[in-house]
């Protein structure tokens, strides 16, 4: 019997733990930082803080799972309170990492009476705004960077002082940025949308929608623009971007 039980709990735990890696892994944007930029580098630091932020919520989760798995199996349960246990864990557990990530986010818990509800949502709009800011202000950054980098690869490999491995690797970051910055306006779309919503539910929210179609244009204008500095790149480098 015991050792019937303790299969149960390795078949049960084992994946959540798993998915528990998993989780918590998928914050690192891949990379070799001796070939970024400064702003290629605070370009992922700020995707990594959004992705972390959003991901609060999912670890904790995962984590409570494995805690009430654990606790049910130490205890002596069978198989069907393991799993009750993991349940019950990972609803307290995603409550727990969704108060941790909104230390930063704080607007995503349910507020009561209207009045809060509304103040709560202003102010959740208020941080995406600000995180969009900041994410164009690092994008200008990197478009200045690049510009710059590649005209001088460009002399370099006119001159024959670099080849085409050596360009390739210096730029290898390139198809990333563009990636981070197609992610960031998918989110600022998804987060005027959910706002809209809010609007016609009655929250006063206008001003701020308008702002983040605002911050939408300017990183759609400026990965247009980025793409325009990649174009520079001579076309038997074959950069892929």
């Amino acid at each position: 019997m015991t050792t019937h039980k303790h299969f149960l709990t390795r078949k049960f735990i084992a994946p959540v733990l798993i998915g528990t890696l998993l989780v918590t892994s998928c914050t690192t944007v891949s990379g070799d930082p001796s070939t970024m930029s400064s702003a290629e580098i605070a370009l992922r630091q700020r995707q990594n803080e959004d992705v972390r932020i959003a991901q609060g919520v999912a670890t904790g989760a995962v984590l409570g799972a494995a805690g009430g798995a654990l606790l049910a199996a130490l205890t002596g349960g069978d198989g069907r309170s393991i799993a009750r246990g993991a349940i019950t864990g990972g609803v307290i557990g995603g409550v727990a990492g969704g108060i941790d990530a909104n230390n930063v986010n704080r607007g995503a818990r349910a507020e009561a009476g209207q009045q809060d509800r509304y103040r709560t949502i202003i102010a959740n709009a208020d941080h995406n705004i600000a995180h969009y800011r900041r994410m164009n202000g690092v994008t200008s950054q990197l478009i200045a960077e690049e510009n710059g980098r590649i005209g001088r690869l460009n002399g370099e490999y006119r001159a024959g002082k670099v080849d085409k491995g050596e360009y390739r690797r210096r730029l290898s970051g390139a198809r990333g940025n563009l990636s981070i910055i197609d992610g960031q306006i998918s989110k600022v779309e998804r987060d005027i949308s959910d706002l809209r919503s809010e609007g016609q539910n009655g929250a006063p929210v206008s001003s701020r929608v308008a702002q983040l179609q605002g911050e939408k244009s300017r990183l759609q204008s400026q990965r247009n623009a980025l793409v325009t500095v990649y174009s520079r790149v001579p076309d038997d480098i074959n950069l892929g971007v």
